[in-house]
């Protein structure tokens, strides 16, 4: 499953490693029945799925993907790494005494191109989307998660309604200043 941008003769790739399967979702259903006595062997169906996402009820953090992202400027992995709760990011170290790179560390340049793995839960995905998918964040962040998002849905369409900007998610905007987008682009629907 790749994906491939293009950018100023760039090429950023996000592949998926891992993405919740029916197995994943009826782990999840299970922690969501045991709170109310119940338990389960069989996977949810679809409009569960889409309602437990909607309400985010904590065993949605049971539901893990991973994405391999290529050739990823150094300074938008940064980016990533300002989300913290329900991710972890792998991005590959710009010291040369451990990649044997001549160029020094301190010389390296912001735009340096670099590879990551984040593991991410479902709960903090929506979360990230919703903050950078927001035309206030940098075009090629946008970029970048909007390559993630077609492949989850390639593989998880139920996600389809909740990885869009957090104007869109909660039908107003809620930055400091509007990016404008929710009335520019997407005319108040939730479809991408």
């Amino acid at each position: 499953m790749k994906c491939t941008k293009k950018k100023k003769g760039q090429k950023m790739k996000v592949i998926v490693l891992e993405h919740p399967m029916n197995s994943d979702w009826l782990k999840a259903k299970q922690r969501a029945l045991v709170t109310i006595g119940l338990t389960t062997e069989k996977a949810p169906a679809e409009d569960w799925k889409i309602k437990m996402l909607k309400c985010r009820h904590s065993p949605i953090r049971k539901l893990q993907f991973a994405f391999l992202i290529l050739d990823v400027p150094y300074w938008l992995s940064t980016e990533l790494c300002r989300h913290h709760e329900g991710i972890e990011k792998y991005v590959k170290s710009q010291r040369n005494d451990r990649t044997k790179e001549e160029t020094p560390r301190a010389e390296k340049p912001q735009g340096a191109l670099v590879n990551m793995i984040i593991d991410v839960n479902a709960d903090s995905l929506m979360q990230i989307m919703n903050k950078r998918l927001c035309g206030n964040a940098t075009n090629e962040m946008q970029e970048l998660m909007l390559m993630i998002r077609e492949e989850v849905l390639k593989t998880n369409p139920e996600f389809n309604q909740f990885l869009v900007p957090m104007c869109i998610y909660q039908n107003e905007c809620k930055e400091f200043r509007s990016c404008g987008k929710k009335a520019l682009y997407f005319g108040g629907n939730n479809d991408l």
